[in-house]
């Protein structure tokens, strides 16, 4: 299938009949048209120029670019000596050129059958003397090149990124990203993706087929130090937090214009992106957020997300929303920003999500509740797995800058969870401006402010009750049967076997 690439160029697999022609050994991962221009590399390309468009160059690195054999090796020997061996005495100038002067565009030729995905001896050793144990998948050549000056590349030079493509890949964090099976992508029962989904490993985490992009994007992200990120799984109280986090740091007072304003501008949602490769909304962005990107970027086209562009343009106190979990975002990202991580019961999370992707055309998921829930236990719907996601940010509760809550404590005692969340913030706000807000965020005052999104995604235009739903606790009661009920407190029981998280209460009476 064909990608979009962020440079705004596309990835097509190339046909059979192109890669037979070539009369030439094949490549393990098989060949890529990049277009319009039409180059033609072995499939594991547009890993290698991910990196390289997030590689940090010096200012005193030179480039020695050609088309092939064009005096590639000639020009590297020149720039080389005048820079390096000026006296001709440099004792390096025995050593391969391959080392001297690292070829960025190398790592993709490793992938020929004939060489079994790896790199020719010197490079091996050279990588394996800068990360002695690291493995190799994700190419060699810019580790070889951090420690030297000049290099050489054959890349064209209007290729500057590419964000995914369609057999497996390595994201920056280091997980593994594969396509999700047809026969997984089918048990979903609801309307595909253009790009299809993949699978995150080694959690299992299920996206459309565009998230690795914008996960990456996130891995290159400069966050402010006083951002403020709202994390959950899905249906765990998202909305209801990200305006009770913006409230407190953006309206104390109740009188700022912009609550009027959609909860997705105000607060936008890093994990969104992949979202508008439904094929329902075409590959393009919900028109509000749309008209916003255009505001800020006049003329640029939107092929390379939006979301990052949106939340870049505010002003601090940024609060975020994002679905991702801990493992795939900057592994330092809680010494430079706080995060709210909200839980819940899971049995009442399945039955919000379900109803969230029985109601809206973007998603139209097509079956009852029971495989619904079964889905989301073996970890078959998009955002699964739930649990890692959980236990990700429990086992970092401790962390000053995470403040971990529970759903039901919002609901059981809100102005106690409120007086918590006011001091983690740091927003100084009295007992009565907390009381004031306590009504402001409650679910019916919530309900009365939304408004009806333009171009919205949901089937009814007047509904107002898809993100705000019922704000309760234990509607799983209305929804499961007792075989289901039973099915789900073994899930939990058994996820929770040798943990200190402790969801007892979430089982049936």
């Amino acid at each position: 299938m064909s990608r979009q690439l962020l440079s705004g160029h596309k990835v097509e697999q190339a046909s059979e009949e192109v890669v037979k022609n070539m009369k030439i050994l094949s490549f393990i991962h098989g060949v890529v048209r990049i277009l319009p221009e039409g180059w033609l590399y072995p499939g594991t390309a547009p890993t290698f120029i991910d990196r390289i468009s997030n590689m940090k160059f010096r200012s005193d690195d030179v480039m020695v670019m050609t088309f092939p054999k064009c005096g590639t090796t000639w020009m590297q020997e020149i720039v080389w000596t005048m820079l390096h061996n000026p006296n001709l005495d440099n004792p390096k100038e025995d050593e391969t050129i391959f080392l001297r002067s690292p070829d960025l565009s190398y790592d993709m030729i490793f992938d020929s059958k004939s060489l079994g995905g790896s790199p020719i001896k010197p490079i091996a050793e050279r990588f394996k003397e800068i990360h002695p144990g690291k493995e190799m998948d994700n190419g060699v050549m810019a580790d070889i090149l951090e420690a030297l000056g000049v290099l050489a590349s054959l890349c064209p030079p209007a290729v500057s990124y590419i964000g995914q493509y369609i057999m497996s890949r390595q994201l920056l964090s280091g997980h593994k990203v594969e396509q999700a099976s047809e026969e997984v992508v089918k048990n979903m029962k609801i309307l595909s993706f253009i790009h299809g989904v993949v699978r995150i490993l080694p959690e299992g985490w299920l996206y459309p087929g565009t998230a690795p992009t914008f996960i990456d994007r996130i891995s290159n992200m400069k966050f402010r130090s006083d951002d403020v990120m709202v994390m959950t799984f899905p249906k765990c109280g998202t909305t209801w937090m990200q305006e009770i986090v913006w409230t407190m740091l953006h309206n104390p007072n109740l009188d700022n214009p912009k609550e009027d304003e959609t909860i997705f501008l105000r607060s936008p949602d890093l994990s969104y992106d992949m979202i508008f490769d439904s094929k329902s909304l075409g590959g393009s962005p919900i028109k509000p957020i749309a008209e916003r990107f255009k505001e800020i970027h006049p003329g640029k086209e939107m092929d390379n997300g939006v979301m990052a562009d949106i939340l870049e343009a505010l002003g601090g106190p940024r609060v975020i929303k994002n679905h991702f979990p801990f493992p795939l975002l900057p592994r330092d990202i809680l010494d430079t920003i706080k995060v709210v991580y909200v839980a819940r019961n899971p049995k009442d999370m399945t039955t919000s999500f379900w109803n969230f992707y029985s109601s809206t055309n973007v998603h139209e998921f097509r079956g009852d509740i029971d495989s619904f829930a079964r889905l989301i236990m073996n970890d078959g719907m998009i955002y699964c797995p739930y649990w890692p996601h959980v236990m990700a940010a429990w086992e970092k509760r401790h962390h000053p800058n995470l403040h971990f809550v529970f759903y039901e404590d919002l609901i059981s005692d809100i102005m106690h969870e409120l007086r918590k969340i006011n001091e983690f913030l740091g927003a100084g706000l009295s007992e009565e401006k907390l009381e004031a807000i306590k009504r402001h965020i409650s679910f019916s005052s919530m309900k009365s402010r939304v408004g009806t999104l333009p171009g919205n995604p949901f089937k009814k235009e007047q509904d107002k009750t898809v993100f705000f739903r019922k704000g309760i606790v234990g509607d799983w009661k209305n929804n499961f049967s007792p075989e289901l009920q039973e099915e789900m407190d073994q899930w939990i029981k058994k996820n929770l076997t040798d943990t200190d998280l402790n969801l007892s209460w979430a089982l049936a009476e």
